[in-house]
């Protein structure tokens, strides 16, 4: 809400590698498909905006497929 509903994605590996690179987009989705774990860090960038708020709704979903066989 607010603004031209544009924000900046990116996205940083556990082990150190950008696998996102920044692209500034309404939406962006990323998805890995051998991850071993760890902490990833996600930057969502409003830069543009210097005056006006922005709301940004970030989705998280986390499917560990070993446990869907089960």
């Amino acid at each position: 809400r607010g603004g031209d509903g544009m924000a900046g994605f990116a996205v940083r590996h556990p082990s150190g590698a950008i696998v996102h690179p920044y692209q500034w987009k309404p939406h962006s989705e990323y998805q890995d498909e051998n991850s071993s774990g760890g902490y990833y860090s996600v930057c969502i960038d409003n830069q543009f905006s210097r005056f006006a708020g922005k709301l940004v709704n970030l989705y998280l979903t986390v499917v560990r497929p070993e446990k869907l066989d089960a």
